[in-house]
């Protein structure tokens, strides 16, 4: 059972925490605007010693002592003020919410300590906390002995490049990572060979989120490292978001080798770069020769009518890119032949109902006919063609496999 308990302008707030903890049904508890004092520290901790709790909230809460709760497993602490002294990583933590808190030095290397010798913890966001003075050293060092992390979010913290360095190096002996954020901090040359680095040994990792790096300065970085990295690695990232860092046409035949050397990227978002039409004609060029590319967004960029005509003519020869991301204003744009538009967005539903199986395999098991069939029918939320009919693809599929029903 869930319970929001409010403490705003509670004089007592032991009374208002007795009557949620009365439930004996009580699984997950959303503690917002209390003011805890010796008293209802004292209780809030007494009640969750050895209480078994799903989750527990502090949202805008102040001098809330986090003890050692064995049995929560989601632990969530957002705008909490003043600092925080401590917080106790129970047994059963699973995972931990440090979102928009300053984290002093000693916090940091307390937490550190503690995650390094976890057996459970697998999700940590630390996402628009702010860590003080040398605390991200401190934390970086409880992260590299850790072993059991699979999801690590750092996005809009305010990091320097060297502390995206020293954290992103302390994950690279962690075997479970998955998915990394650190969207909207200052990396650069340090933090990019890190990423690079990492993304060289570390074959689990399979999302990475590095957007906006160069936000509100319109500097470009040089991500250089990190595309060999992609091409000439084991690597199987399959989405990598790097909008909003000033990449520009100079980038795109780097970007392309990527792309062409690594087919597991499936997903690459380059929305609200410097790119134009010259760098698109580049990318398309070689579109036939990017296999496992499905998802790319373009939005936010210098692109003119031209560029659409040179995806269009790129998708219909390539058969894996399903999914584009374009600014409306593009779209709907006057110059902008509604031939081209349509012939775009036509290949692309085909690609999604599942135009390679049916080009790479002509004798398709009778079994899979109704699973393109289906397929066809793409989700209105995910549909780019709007104007494209469905049965358009559904006659296409029924076209490839003409040969099979005679």
């Amino acid at each position: 059972m869930f319970h929001y308990v409010s403490g705003f302008g509670v004089a007592n707030a032991t009374e208002r925490l007795q009557s949620a903890f009365q439930d004996n049904s009580l699984s997950c508890l959303e503690l917002e605007g209390f003011v805890f004092d010796d008293n209802s520290n004292a209780y809030l901790n007494q009640q969750l010693a050895n209480k078994l709790l799903d989750a527990i909230v502090f949202r805008n809460c102040q001098n809330a002592r986090i003890d050692y709760w064995a049995q929560v497993q989601a632990l969530t602490l957002q705008g909490s003020q003043p600092f925080i002294d401590r917080i106790g990583i129970g047994g059963q933590l699973v995972e931990l919410n440090l979102a928009s808190i300053s984290v002093s030095e000693d916090l940091a290397a307390s937490l550190g300590r503690q995650m390094g010798t976890h057996n459970s913890l697998k999700r940590l966001d630390c996402s628009e906390s702010r860590f003080l003075d040398d605390g991200p050293r401190f934390f970086a060092q409880g992260l590299a002995v850790n072993r059991t992390l699979e999801s690590v979010n750092f996005a809009d913290c305010n990091l320097m490049d060297e502390s995206v360095a020293q954290l992103v190096d302390a994950l690279r002996h962690n075997q479970p990572l998955v998915n990394l954020d650190i969207s909207f901090n200052k990396c650069r040359s340090m933090g990019v060979a890190a990423l690079a680095n990492l993304v060289t040994h570390k074959q689990s990792l399979k999302e990475l989120s590095m957007g906006f790096q160069a936000f509100g300065e319109g500097k470009r970085i040089g991500l250089q490292p990190l595309y060999f990295a992609i091409s000439n690695s084991s690597s199987k990232l399959m989405r990598l978001e790097i909008c909003g860092n000033s990449i520009c046409d100079d980038d795109v035949p780097y970007l392309v080798h990527m792309l062409c050397n690594n087919s597991s990227v499936s997903s690459l978002d380059l929305s609200a770069n410097r790119l134009s039409d010259a760098g698109i004609q580049v990318l398309s060029a070689r579109l036939n020769d990017v296999k496992g590319l499905r998802h790319l967004a373009l939005e936010e960029n210098n692109l003119h009518s031209s560029s659409l005509e040179a995806l269009a003519r790129a998708l219909k020869s390539n058969l894996s890119l399903a999914d584009m991301e374009l600014c409306e204003d593009l779209i709907s744009s006057d110059n902008v032949n509604q031939d081209t538009w349509r012939k775009l967005a036509y290949y692309l539903d085909l690609n999604w109902g599942g135009r390679r199986l049916l080009k790479e395999h002509k004798s398709l098991p009778g079994s899979l006919w109704p699973v393109l069939l289906a397929r066809a029918s793409r989700p209105q939320e995910f549909n780019f063609a709007r104007e494209v009919k469905q049965h358009d693809v559904s006659y296409f599929i029924l076209q490839e496999i003409a040969h099979l029903l005679v």
